[in-house]
């Protein structure tokens, strides 16, 4: 009995695609190096508890694909963490090094494992459609 063939191959995104070693306060501080800005020694910690004291209305915005309050939300923490960290008038560079940082190949925070691109060649190449199925955020279809 031969068994029957697969209708699709789906696939997660984070440590399966993209290698990806994540926390929000390790991504400010690189933005913050990025643009070029010196934040205060505390800035890391400060990141971690705006962003979690945050967190809940992150998730409600993010699963309502309400795309003008997830850029809000990222408006408003970066401010209060800009003027908690002697960053103030900053703000914008912040998010323009952010946005780097997502979605431009040249500062590219998540990084494709070096055996996807064969595995997804071959599997189209013999006739596989394939899917990603996943609880990464807004940013899914940007990044990859």
């Amino acid at each position: 009995m031969t068994r029957p063939r697969p209708l699709v191959v789906s696939f997660d995104c984070a440590s399966t695609l993209l290698a990806t070693d994540y926390s929000p306060e390790g991504f400010a501080l690189r933005a913050a190096a990025l643009a070029g800005l010196s934040p205060t020694p505390n800035a890391e910690a400060t990141y971690r508890r705006l962003y979690y004291a945050r967190f809940a209305e992150y998730t409600r915005l993010n699963a309502a694909k309400d795309a003008s309050g997830i850029e809000r939300f990222w408006r408003e923490l970066t401010a209060e963490w800009a003027a908690t960290c002697g960053m103030t008038g900053h703000e914008e560079r912040l998010l323009a090094a952010a946005e780097q940082l997502l979605y431009s190949l040249e500062h590219r925070y998540f990084t494709i494992y070096d055996d996807v691109v064969p595995c997804l060649e071959a599997l189209k190449a013999q006739g596989y459609r394939m899917i990603v199925l996943s609880n990464w955020d807004y940013t899914l279809h940007r990044v990859l």
